[in-house]
């Protein structure tokens, strides 16, 4: 029975296209590679305990098992097989100011991207009056969210 001891890296873009590690026992006959139920976007059997697969892309962020199927079965889901996709989730910034988008931008995996005044406002005190793309949308880690500036 094959057995993942560790993947890295432990994380990836929605993306996909990260190459990692896979590290264990038992590999040599591995006939698949799967990030959850979805195949690696391609594998190799470097020896005995070590695999590279690159990650396919995927539509959610969050965590994933690596499973390793060789003609003994399937890899045992363990804590060692976790890899995590991560993504921006674009939060909703209307009506916050610039500083409350930036930190709520941040903590969702995204960046401010081009700041747009209008109305004659000034950065210290206007509220944000529209943003690209719209809140919920998922995109790549990084991704730049614009915004207008109004008062």
């Amino acid at each position: 029975m094959p057995t993942i001891t560790s993947v890295t890296p432990s994380f990836g873009p929605i993306t996909g296209g990260t190459l990692l590690t896979i590290t264990g026992e038992n590999f040599s006959n591995a006939s698949s590679v799967k990030f959850g139920s979805t195949p690696a976007a391609s594998f190799s059997v470097d020896s005995d305990d070590k695999i590279t697969a690159t990650a396919p892309k995927t539509d959610r962020p969050g965590k994933v098992d690596i499973t390793v199927t060789t003609l003994a079965g399937d890899s045992a889901n363990t804590r060692f097989d976790d890899f995590v996709y991560r993504a921006c989730v674009v939060p909703s910034v209307k009506n916050k100011t610039l500083k409350i988008a930036k930190r709520l931008l941040r903590n969702r995996g995204c960046k401010l991207g081009h700041v747009k005044k209008v109305e004659a406002s000034t950065k210290k005190e206007g509220k944000i009056l529209k943003q690209t793309p719209r809140p919920g949308k998922i995109l790549a880690p990084g991704a730049r969210v614009r915004v207008n500036l109004g008062k």
